[in-house]
């Protein structure tokens, strides 16, 4: 029993509902985007291709109104690379645009703020290539089903604080399975 108190509190703590200045928020964020999951490898009539996408920068925003969310997120000028048995060259570039919304679950605290997303949505990859075989190898654009998975904390008192978040967006059966994201923003709770 005495065991089984401090877990029940925690829960109580992190389902409770929360305080009527932390109904809405917007947090615009900036930070990384690194692919966590590659390209099938590919083929060709010559050698096996394996195309990766390299880190880039990533901006969102996410809203906030009460249990929750839907967060937007956007990638411009990620570099591809073909990592494939000849040299490691650059063969184009993609962009990533994923939505998402769902639940978002925080535990009430005064300074740190932590909190777990967990909803779907939909991210949509465009691509375009400088080589002309991979271009008839891989698709120029993919939309696919996601679903959304984020951890993260927010530091500040009232309404306004720093919010650090490590995002995913997991297709299932998608070209790309992992598209993680590592952001930092303001958010500003009404």
């Amino acid at each position: 029993m005495r065991r089984a108190l401090p877990w029940s509190l925690c829960a109580l703590a992190l389902l409770a509902p929360t305080t009527v200045a932390g109904q809405v928020g917007i947090t615009p964020r900036i930070g990384v985007y690194v692919q966590a999951g590659d390209f099938d490898e590919l083929t060709d009539e010559v050698d096996d291709i394996e195309v990766s996408n390299e880190a880039a920068l990533a901006l969102g925003a996410t809203l906030d109104i009460g249990r929750l969310y839907l967060s937007v997120d956007y990638v411009t000028g990620s570099t591809l690379s073909d990592d494939g048995i000849q040299d490691d060259d650059d063969v184009g570039d993609g962009s990533l645009l994923a939505i998402a919304g769902g639940l978002v679950f925080r535990a009430r605290s005064p300074v740190i703020q932590p909190h777990l997303r967990v909803g779907a949505g939909v991210k949509r990859h465009d691509y375009s290539f400088d080589d002309d075989e991979l271009e008839n190898l891989l698709p120029d654009d993919l939309t696919d089903f996601a679903l959304h998975a984020a951890v993260g904390a927010t530091v500040g008192l009232g309404g306004l604080g720093l919010a650090f978040e490590l995002g995913d967006y997991i297709t299932v059966d998608g070209f790309k399975p992992h598209d993680l994201m590592l952001t930092a923003g303001l958010r500003l709770g009404f």
